[in-house]
């Protein structure tokens, strides 16, 4: 890895286009809608990063993206020409997908999974060429997997099979790479590594679009950021543009400070809840008042004495037990 990383992207290079738009999308599940009216463009070179609360429609883009699902209404563009016209194995040579979860259930080695991001450029025998080899080599060596080119995935940690599948979407050789919540399995020094390769990736002139909750690797990381909220698109733009204390209380609900960090050199973020002035807080109770004012304890609803016939506890051997009058309350 460098020791130092390319500067962030403000905008699109003068006189370029985007190599994928994106116009009105819309999907939904049966009557539910996941997702309205989603428009961006998306340029070459650039880190996006989409983000959102659960349930906002984040990883319903990538899927529609890729191909998994088919949007209800709207177009995707890809260099100009809507992604139906492509035949499988060619739109496979031109974006790729990492997904947020992936089950290893045969005992392949780490080469052999990452060999496999090579089949949409496969001849008819299925082999490698040493080309092909080379490029699975690059993959492996970026994603820092040498060490464990050999052992079988289903011997991997939950952050190391992540780093094979990212190695796996690399090795496609893509001009488009989509990110689906790439640091969810990683430790600190995993995650911050793999955005970094991530922004060595997009300073290459590949188009990288990753989906996270974690904003506060997106603060350091992102070009570009996309917020969604209940399906709808809220803001995008620049990172600095976008990531400010505003729009984060509209997305998330949460009070942000946004502060530049030299450290960095990207951005810090602070959230504190709108609502934690009231946690502990109770609304008064009516009947507590009244036991305040007479003495008497109130009967709450639902409580033994409430639902005995005389006021005290019911007991089905001993009817009597607890009634007022006759003797002493005895409470169990």
């Amino acid at each position: 890895m460098p020791t130092s990383l390319p500067p962030l992207k403000e905008g699109p290079p003068e006189g370029s286009a985007p190599i994928l738009r994106v116009g009105s999308l819309n999907f939904s599940h049966g009557p539910q809608s996941v997702l309205e009216d989603f428009s961006l463009d998306f340029f070459a070179g650039r880190h996006y990063v989409i983000a959102g609360p659960n349930g906002a429609g984040k990883s319903t883009i990538l899927d529609l993206l890729s191909r998994l699902k088919e949007p209800s209404a709207g177009k995707i563009e890809v260099f100009g020409r809507n992604v139906k016209k492509y035949q499988a194995g060619e739109y496979a040579r031109l974006l790729a997908l990492a997904p947020q979860s992936f089950a290893f259930n045969f005992s392949f080695t780490v080469r052999e999974i990452v060999s496999l991001g090579r089949r949409p450029y496969l001849g008819r025998w299925g082999r490698l060429s040493k080309e092909d080899d080379l490029i699975v080599d690059r993959a492996i060596s970026f994603l820092n997997l040498g060490r464990l080119e050999n052992k079988l995935v289903t011997a991997l940690s939950g952050g190391e099979t992540q780093r094979v599948v990212l190695a796996r979407t690399l090795a496609q050789s893509t001009p488009i790479v989509l990110l689906d919540e790439p640091t969810a399995s990683l430790d600190v020094a995993q995650a911050i590594d793999l955005m970094e390769r991530v922004r060595v990736l997009a300073s290459q002139g590949v188009l990288v679009v990753t989906v996270t909750h974690d904003l506060h690797l997106a603060a350091i990381y992102a070009d570009h950021v996309a917020f969604l909220r209940g399906g709808r698109l809220v803001a995008a733009g620049a990172l600095a543009e976008t990531m400010t204390a505003p729009i984060l209380r509209e997305v998330f609900e949460a009070d942000a400070r946004v502060e530049e960090d030299a450290f960095t050199g990207g951005l810090r973020l602070s959230f504190k809840s709108t609502r934690s002035g009231n946690f502990g807080k109770t609304t008064p109770d009516p009947d507590a008042a009244d036991e305040k004012r007479n003495g008497v304890p109130a009967l709450k609803e639902g409580s033994p004495e409430a639902e005995a016939p005389n006021g005290g506890p019911a007991d089905e051997k001993d009817p009597g037990r607890g009634q007022r009058g006759g003797g002493k309350l005895r409470r169990e």
